[in-house]
């Protein structure tokens, strides 16, 4: 199933976004301009939002438990976010050889959880696995895994599955242990609004993740003073990447990002200076973009 967006109107008119599936099916659509980081975030949800599985679980449903059909079934439900494991355990359940081919990538397919015994047999078969796969589908496959566990570890407030996550990532992905874990620590704190930890882990982040790349420090600024704009060590943190991201690529929409926090946190001189800079380099991205920071400026002037 493809997906693509249809505009209403020229971009500089702020367009309607209209985001259709194959069947011609509106899936979402977005009113105003949107950055191209933006847009591209805005496919990842709207991608998400695709039921891939509905003729599959309608087969399923009827009885249908052919091999082909339930990995199938299995691969669809993954590409729409839909839990998985129920199906990929059910079939192996029934199976007494798991090491043929098709149960290895079965099983490729089946672990998105690190905490299931999925899992363990994806590690078990690591090695034949990877020859069927390759080595960075398998890698891929199992970051996704321990990423699903750090996400349950948030839902439900558990810092042992967390820990769990990370130290599977360690043993059987090294290489991008170090990343993982520091990303996890800074979502799991975000999450249960702990501050101090919080702002621990985004130096840590920023440090050894980001390592000066602006769109990342503009991103990790903004995401502070989203969740944590009320508190005053936060959005001092905030204003610092946002000031280095800004310097560091002199592009509009950092400039942008920069001079809002500095208003949040009463610089108003200093926002409007930041923002006049914006305007400035607004001015090769088109009149909407000019309009966006010319808003800005008029929130700041108030």
């Amino acid at each position: 199933i493809g997906l693509t967006f249809r505009q209403k109107y020229p971009v500089q008119a702020f367009p309607t976004l209209f985001y259709i599936d194959a069947s011609g099916t509106v899936v979402h659509k977005v009113k105003g301009a949107q950055q191209v980081d933006g847009l591209l975030k805005l496919g990842e949800f709207v991608l998400g939002k695709v039921d891939y599985s509905k003729d599959y679980e309608a087969e399923y449903e009827k009885g249908n438990r052919e091999p082909e059909m339930l990995f199938k079934y299995v691969q669809a439900l993954n590409k729409s976010n839909k839990p998985s494991l129920k199906i990929t355990n059910e079939y192996l359940r029934t199976q007494d050889n798991l090491t043929s081919e098709f149960n290895l990538r079965f099983i490729h397919e089946g672990a998105v959880e690190a905490d299931s015994r999925v899992f363990e047999l994806l590690i078990e078969n690591k090695k034949a696995i990877g020859i069927l796969v390759g080595l960075d589908a398998l890698q891929k496959r199992i970051e996704l895994a321990c990423q699903s566990t750090v996400d349950k570890a948030i839902e439900f407030e558990m810092p042992a599955l967390m820990e769990d996550a990370k130290m599977l990532m360690k043993e059987h992905y090294p290489q991008r242990a170090e990343n993982f874990a520091i990303k996890a620590d800074l979502d799991y704190y975000k999450s249960i609004e702990d501050q101090k930890n919080y702002m621990k882990a985004c130096a840590e982040y920023a440090k050894k993740v980001v390592n000066n790349d602006p769109k990342e420090l503009d991103i990790l600024a903004k995401d502070i003073e989203s969740n944590f704009g009320d508190d005053s060590k936060c959005m001092k943190l905030a204003e610092k990447y946002a000031k280095e991201a800004a310097e560091t690529n002199k592009h509009y929409a950092y400039y942008m990002t920069y001079a809002n926090i500095l208003n949040e946190n009463g610089k108003k001189a200093d926002a409007l200076k930041a923002a006049q800079k914006s305007l400035e380099l607004a001015k090769p991205s088109g009149p909407g973009a000019e309009m966006t920071v010319k808003q800005l400026i008029k929130k700041i002037e108030g």
